[in-house]
């Protein structure tokens, strides 16, 4: 079974088109600094614990600026 815990939270979506969404996501701790560019990986969790080996990640590039405490920006293309 897979290991899975959650460390972020979505705090905001918009959808811009039907191809195109702003996610930000305030993570649970500090963060690293990182140029904007690099990537993190975003999974939904499970809908139950019987799930969790179908926890999908997705790598997806940081849009926003490395500055502590603030949330991170992605742009989500469909």
């Amino acid at each position: 079974m897979a290991d899975y815990t959650g460390n972020a939270t979505l705090t905001y979506r918009e959808d811009i088109n039907p191809e195109l969404a702003i996610f930000r996501v305030r993570p649970d701790s500090d963060v690293p600094p990182f140029t904007p560019g690099q990537y993190a990986e975003l999974a939904v969790p499970p809908a139950s614990p019987e799930e969790l080996d179908k926890v999908e990640r997705r790598s997806y590039s940081i849009a926003s600026r490395s500055h502590p405490g603030e949330d991170l920006e992605f742009y989500i293309v469909r």
